[in-house]
């Protein structure tokens, strides 16, 4: 078997796990009707990037895009109206999808009628989903902030870490491989945040500190 054949049966296998790995959180938001822990804006981004990159895998006629962007969209769709559906107060959630649908109608006006060609738009998409991965990707920074400020890593995900962390290290090798920046630069973030969320675990722990009164 060839590097290059071992590295897209591995990456296909890391992001559909990753994927698989956002559905018993919306399963257990039907059962209890709590959204709490449901990461809205991470599942949003996840949509915009699996768009934007499933157009692109078209464009550069890469299966391995066009199969995991398809699953990706139709599953982190659904967790979308899932949150939709459960959430008590619409407005901001409403407010932030109308703003990626604004995003995906910009992005295709420009793209169609403005670039036009080809070669050009397909840079200018790889570009614009790279910009949104690289966002998306960089938003577990944020509950590194929260752990070192909490002093604690408690409720941090094991398996959701360690699986986002083989993923993202996949993308990169992958995106080096084809040498596509636009693949391999957003996983740079996802690598980092990771390593750093392990860093956390083994300085904080998991269990939450209990202070004295």
């Amino acid at each position: 078997m060839e590097f290059m054949t071992l590295v897209e049966l591995i990456t296909q296998a890391a992001t559909l796990l990753m994927i698989g790995s956002g559905i018993p959180p919306c399963i257990n938001m039907w059962k209890t009707g709590r959204t709490d822990n449901i990461p809205f804006l991470f599942f949003l981004l996840g949509e915009l990037n699996a768009i934007c990159f499933l157009v692109y895998g078209l464009m550069q006629s890469n299966n391995v895009l066009i199969f995991l962007n398809c699953v990706s969209s139709v599953v982190t769709g659904g967790c979308i109206l899932s949150y939709l559906a459960v959430v008590q107060s619409k407005l901001r959630p409403l407010a932030m999808l109308s703003g990626a649908l604004l995003y995906l109608t910009g992005l295709y006006y420009y793209l169609n009628y403005v670039i036009q060609d080809e070669t050009k738009m397909s840079d200018n998409l790889g570009f614009c989903g790279c910009l949104v991965s690289t966002f998306m990707l960089s938003t577990p920074f944020l509950d590194i902030i929260d752990c070192m400020k909490r002093k604690s890593c408690e409720g941090m995900s094991h398996v959701m870490l360690f699986g986002a962390l083989l993923c993202s290290a996949c993308w990169f090798l992958y995106g080096n491989l084809l040498q596509d920046p636009y693949i391999y630069l957003p996983n740079i973030p996802g690598v980092v945040s990771g390593l750093g969320k392990i860093g956390m675990i083994l300085y904080f722990g998991t269990v939450k500190h209990k202070h004295s009164d």
